[in-house]
């Protein structure tokens, strides 16, 4: 059977959005940033060492990489260095699969709750969006971020909360591939996972077996690099949320006014766009809070972007 046409609207949204990102790493050539650089430098060194063979001192430097930051992200461009050779560009590019599983994701996401041409709108938006665009340049790790936390969850809502075990074992891959990503993966998922396990609520015997394999294999995954270096990922947590490190941060109290308006000004400017974000204003405030919430996919969308936010 053939794709719907959203569907390919869809790649096509992604085929853009990836050729937009190829074209302006490959022209613009600017110095790494410092954290750019740290990931780079990691990469390379693992880099060294696989193309050397030296099996053992990959497994040491993948063990010992960053200590409080995953490092996933030092790991993804290697199969571009095999083709184009290490290059701070190579390392950017890996990023342009990120657009494609993001793309899918969200219209995989939107086809569930809505409707395929829905799905297409979704991807073509978010492609769209300034902070995607701008950060799927740059080697950093939000870009897989977004597109693993989308993924996971995609494949929950198509799992029913688990109601079809099968998906366990791809929703641990995704789990365990998000915590390599960035510690603080589970945020923008308790929202969902929450909502739809109260919905659902099924007794603790179904969900068992399916959360059992779930976990275990995203430990299989996250552990061969948490495993060693927990207590350093802990320190800095603590360091960065209430530490001193977190006092670097603040500009003042999240309740001032100021603040708070310049937040919101930044989010619609440089997140969504002022076109995408008034376009959302004006669709919330036309469906009203009875119809949004009477709706399962908007109350998803609330329980997966509201928590984040409101962290943020």
């Amino acid at each position: 059977m053939n794709p719907p046409r959203p569907a390919w609207a869809a790649a096509a949204a992604a085929a853009a959005g990836c050729a937009a990102s190829a074209w302006h790493i490959l022209h613009h050539d600017a110095p790494p940033s410092f954290d750019e650089a740290w990931y780079l430098e990691v990469s390379f060194r693992l880099w060294n060492a696989l193309s050397a063979f030296h099996f053992s001192d990959f497994a040491r430097e993948y063990v010992t990489a960053l200590r409080f930051k995953a490092p996933l992200v030092c790991v993804l461009p290697l199969p571009l260095y095999a083709v184009l050779g290490p290059s701070y560009a190579a390392a950017r590019l890996a990023n342009l699969a990120a657009l494609c599983l993001l793309a899918r994701a969200l219209y995989g996401l939107g086809r569930k709750f809505f409707s395929p041409a829905a799905g297409a709108l979704a991807a073509a938006l978010a492609l769209l969006m300034p902070m995607v665009a701008a950060l799927s340049r740059l080697y950093f790790v939000e870009t897989w971020l977004a597109a693993l936390s989308t993924a996971f969850l995609w494949r929950w809502a198509e799992s029913d909360a688990l109601r079809r075990p099968e998906e366990a074992p791809r929703l641990g891959v995704l789990t365990g591939l998000g915590m390599l990503t960035k510690v603080l993966f589970p945020l923008p998922l308790v929202g969902p996972l929450a909502l739809t396990l109260y919905e659902r609520r099924a007794p603790w015997r179904e969900l068992e077996g399916p959360v059992k394999t779930l976990a275990a294999v995203a430990a299989a995954l996250a552990l061969t690099w948490y495993g060693p270096n927990l207590v350093y990922v802990a320190g800095y947590t603590v360091r960065a949320s209430a530490g001193d490190i977190a006092s670097h941060y603040a500009t003042g109290s999240p309740f001032d006014p100021r603040i708070l308006a310049r937040f919101c000004d930044a989010m619609a400017r440089d997140g969504f766009s002022y076109p995408v974000a008034l376009l959302l204003a004006a669709s919330l405030t036309a469906l009203g809070v009875r119809r949004i919430l009477a709706e399962p996919g908007l109350r998803f969308a609330l329980a997966w972007c509201v928590p984040p936010l409101l962290a943020a």
